[in-house]
């Protein structure tokens, strides 16, 4: 079986494929432009919205978008 993160297509370093092995998690910067990452900001925040059904959050209620896209 070839391990999905060092197959021969995969431009990854030996650092960042274990780091992931390690923390199951890769911090990927410049992957996505600031126009991309407002359009994510946008949509989630508008998912919360609907989900809670109110236009503004609700001061007492904890949002979180985490920042993970930078």
């Amino acid at each position: 079986m070839v391990h999905p993160l060092t197959d021969s297509t995969t431009m990854l370093t030996k650092y960042q494929i274990d780091h992931y092995e390690d923390f199951g998690f890769l911090a990927l910067r410049g992957l996505l432009s600031q126009e991309e990452i407002e359009e994510i900001r946008a949509a989630s925040s508008s998912v919360i919205r609907q989900m809670r059904g109110t236009v503004e959050p609700q001061a007492d209620a904890s949002q979180s978008i985490p920042p993970w896209l930078e």
